[in-house]
């Protein structure tokens, strides 16, 4: 990632980013750093506002783009924090892989020499589609949002019956899924904090994206 983009992520969430930036007598140097390119700045943004307002004395460890997926590291939180945090997390590697790596706007998995995550404009060469087909369980049509709000909402089904499969939770049924003037609105019953945490990174990351393209709606 560029550093004006690093430097503003630092600069806005001090608290957790201590450990990127080392400062030694009167010179700052680096000491992490954002191991991803930057179209997955709005994404890191989102959910970094997320944690500090859930969780103020967390601390990142790593932020990598890890076989196309984005990998964020977390330290220095409390045993009670673990659902959610771990929800916000699982959510936002999951929508890192529809959001082009370069751009931000909605993208697609390929793999060649690495996996990598491409839009239209910005198709690495050499690189194949990855196909990721997995079962649809919504229960509520959802075709009648944009392309980008429609594949978020897919991924956060998945998310859920994975989590729900995996981890032996209690059934998760959802009961609205709507576009209403404040933004996309989901509901559902059942869950826990970890779906809680889910919920919430979709939710938030919804509002500074184009329903449609996913290219992002606020500026830097």
């Amino acid at each position: 990632m560029n550093k004006t983009l690093e430097a503003a992520l630092i600069k806005k969430y001090p608290t957790l980013y201590p450990s990127f930036i080392a400062r030694k007598s009167n010179r700052t140097t680096k000491n992490c750093a954002f191991e991803c390119k930057d179209g997955w700045f709005s994404l890191i943004d989102t959910l970094s506002e997320l944690i500090v307002l859930y969780s103020p004395n967390v601390h990142v460890q790593a932020i990598k783009q890890n076989n196309g997926r984005l990998d964020f590291q977390l330290m220095d939180y409390e045993l009670k924090e673990n659902d959610f945090l771990t929800g916000l997390i699982t959510m936002a590697k999951s929508l890192s892989e529809i959001i082009c790596e370069v751009c931000g706007d909605k993208g697609t998995l390929f793999y060649g020499d690495i996996k990598t995550v491409r839009c239209k404009w910005h198709h690495a060469p050499g690189a194949h589609f990855l196909n990721i087909d997995f079962p649809i369980s919504l229960p509520l049509q959802t075709n009648h949002f944009g392309v980008m709000w429609h594949e978020m909402i897919v991924y956060l089904d998945d998310q859920f019956q994975m989590y729900h499969d995996y981890e032996e939770s209690s059934d998760i049924k959802f009961t609205k899924i709507a576009k209403e003037k404040e933004g996309l609105c989901i509901e559902y019953e059942g869950g826990d904090k970890t779906t809680e945490g889910m919920l919430a990174l979709i939710l938030a990351y919804a509002k500074v994206v184009d329903e449609e393209t996913g290219a992002i709606n606020i500026t830097l």
